[in-house]
């Protein structure tokens, strides 16, 4: 038996084959909490099977459930069979209820019972479409993802951290559900945030947190790091080569803890498809990856109104000054404020954020400040602060003036900024 480390919060250890053990023990309360938390994980897999790979109705579908688990499990002692060595412990459940149900149908039959298997067409037609590990796998899948999201919202809720539940919800749940993104200045005033890096770390942070609960949640049942990344990698590709509509509208049903705000959880988990439950398998955490094409016009506006320290951490007392009296970039677009030594900063700084996926700041908007700085620079101190020849700057500065999300002000900076390029060549010549 493994020490108290290995234990989670109710005192059972962490893996499904503790769980087996603590079913055989003498204490009987042990054996209850132990058998409870297998069969909460288990339960929505198994009922998908009777019910679209056997044709059994759901009503009927859960009857033979729980005798399968009174007689099986409880009289039988179905689990003192289970064995690692000799497979996954979901292999041997479903085989032993694939039997079980098969008895029940012929007691069914000799009974008049409404449903039968073994003269439907239509129950033909499910097990030739649906191969009876899919339909239990698929739904496998989906309960993993369930548990590990509803861990972590109870974890973040614990822990005082719901604005780190909140994000992953909007950022990566929501859209992946297909529901519409929240914006950005909508979603940082909701949650109290201040800058695009306080919230960009919070969703790294989030979808960080996910991953390993979702690698917590499948470590129960296997016994080694490597085994992790296997079950991880084929759970990714059950979803991802699963049908629309396969083995959903099962968990609303399930013995999952809820409450008002899990229910939503369950509910998008259960109508959505599964290729698209895939995406949550694997998600990125790269800064580019945080947020989409629409929040640039709202992070643009942001960017430019809070102090360039906010926006670039490096320039912390840049310069021997407190950070403290950095200025805006929009303060320095239309007043004295700044110098071309805070502009080159911020060029050195913005150079560095292109190539750094920890910036917490997206690479289109370091390429904004970059050239920004260079350009003001040029118009308003008639400084080149870039070694860049007058190519790559008028390339550049078109490159910005082609995005959509540019603003007014800043269009009127880089037309500028091409003038000058254009009158210093001509003066040149």
């Amino acid at each position: 038996m493994a020490g108290d480390s290995s234990r989670n919060a109710e005192g059972f250890e962490s893996t499904r084959w503790s769980l087996v053990a603590l079913v055989r023990s003498d204490d009987s309360q042990v054996r209850r909490r132990a058998l409870e938390r297998l069969l909460s994980t288990y339960y929505p897999a198994l009922r998908s099977h009777l019910v679209i790979r056997m044709g059994l109705a759901h009503s009927r579908a859960e009857d033979v459930l729980q005798s399968f688990v009174v007689q099986k499990i409880l009289e039988r002692d179905l689990l003192a069979q289970a064995d690692r060595e000799k497979g996954r412990l979901r292999s041997l459940l479903l085989k032993s209820l694939e039997n079980f149900a098969r008895t029940e149908i012929v007691r069914d039959r000799r009974h008049d019972w409404q449903q039968s298997l073994d003269d439907d067409s239509k129950n033909e037609a499910l097990r030739a479409d649906a191969p009876a590990a899919d339909v239990f796998d698929v739904a496998w899948a989906r309960s993993v993802l369930v548990e590990a999201l509803l861990r972590m919202w109870k974890d973040c809720r614990k822990m005082g951290r719901k604005h780190v539940w909140a994000l992953l919800q909007a950022r990566v749940i929501d859209p992946a559900m297909g529901r519409p993104i929240v914006p950005y200045d909508e979603l940082i005033e909701r949650l109290g945030l201040h800058t695009p890096e306080e919230a960009s770390n919070a969703l790294v942070t989030a979808k960080r947190q996910f991953q390993r609960t979702l690698r917590a949640v499948v470590a129960e049942s296997v016994d080694s790091e490597d085994e992790i990344d296997k079950e991880l990698g084929e759970l990714g590709e059950i979803l991802a080569g699963a049908p629309p509509g396969s083995s959903g509208g099962f968990f609303r049903e399930a013995s999952f803890a809820t409450d008002e705000e899990t229910d939503p959880i369950l509910s998008a988990i259960d109508d959505s498809n599964p290729r698209v439950l895939a995406r949550l398998m694997e998600l990125p955490t790269d800064c580019d990856s945080l947020w989409d094409d629409a929040d640039l016009p709202s992070l643009v506006r942001h960017q430019l109104r809070v102090p360039l320290n906010l926006v670039f951490a490096k320039l912390a007392g840049e310069g021997g000054r407190s950070s403290l009296l950095l200025p805006s970039f929009g303060a320095m677009l239309t007043s004295p404020a700044g110098s071309v030594q805070v502009l080159d900063s911020v060029r050195r700084a913005a150079r560095a954020a292109i190539s750094d996926d920890t910036a917490g700041i997206p690479r289109q908007m370091a390429a904004l400040f970059y050239f920004a700085s260079i350009a003001l620079a040029l118009v308003k101190h008639s400084t080149r602060i870039s070694k860049s020849d007058d190519d790559v700057l008028r390339y550049g500065f078109q490159k910005m003036l082609d995005q959509p999300w540019l603003g007014k002000r800043l269009t009127q900076l880089f037309t500028k900024g091409l003038e000058r390029l254009k009158a210093a060549k001509e003066g040149a010549g």
